[in-house]
């Protein structure tokens, strides 16, 4: 059944910042019903989520502070999509900037949308394979993140790691299992120098 989305009546700006602007949708549906709405309204509508791997049995993640959290999590590479750039060149940019790698190939697994109640961002999956070192240094971060191999076949380790809170990485993560493999694991960790 194909339903008719309801016609936005009025549109308030309630709170902004350099980076997020909180509207009101005053909303009428196709049955009579009125109600208000707010959401968060960012440029940044698009991100991309990268999972490297360095060979077919290994993963590359980064540990990065996490303001929301207020701690340091385990990551894929990640960042928005800039102005004038496609999703798959912000993949290529954040893998430069974030582990100093680019991918021979650059698969895409799909995009998610994070917490459509409320904002307007969306989020490209892809996995990077054959990498190469390629280091850009013009990266966002304030201080440089460790790269962290990670086995593919210790997934459910890292499913279960306290430090990989994020809900796209462990979407992202379900799809490699899915395409890629990964099992019961032990828990086991290698730091790159």
């Amino acid at each position: 059944m194909m339903m008719k989305n309801p016609d936005i009546i009025n549109i308030q700006t309630l709170a902004a910042s350099k980076l997020f602007q909180i509207e009101a949708l005053d909303l009428a549906f196709s049955n009579g019903q009125r109600a208000q709405y707010e959401r968060i309204v960012t440029p940044l509508k698009h991100a991309v989520i990268i999972v490297p791997m360095l060979t077919p049995e290994t993963l590359l993640l980064t540990q990065e502070y996490q303001v929301g959290s207020e701690q340091y999590g385990l990551t894929f590479p990640k960042g928005k999509v800039d102005p004038g750039e496609t999703p798959q060149q912000a993949a290529i940019r954040e893998m430069r900037e974030e582990i100093g790698y680019t991918g021979k190939t650059l698969q895409a697994l799909g995009t998610v949308d994070s917490m459509p109640g409320y904002i307007q961002h969306q989020t490209h999956f892809y996995v990077a394979q054959q990498l190469t070192p390629a280091p850009l240094s013009s990266g966002d971060e304030p201080e440089p993140l460790p790269i962290i191999s990670w086995p593919i076949a210790e997934i459910d380790a890292l499913i279960e790691d306290p430090r990989f809170t994020d809900a796209r990485n462990l979407a992202i993560l379900l799809l490699v299992q899915k395409k890629y493999g990964g099992g019961p694991s032990t828990p086991h960790m290698h730091e790159d120098a």
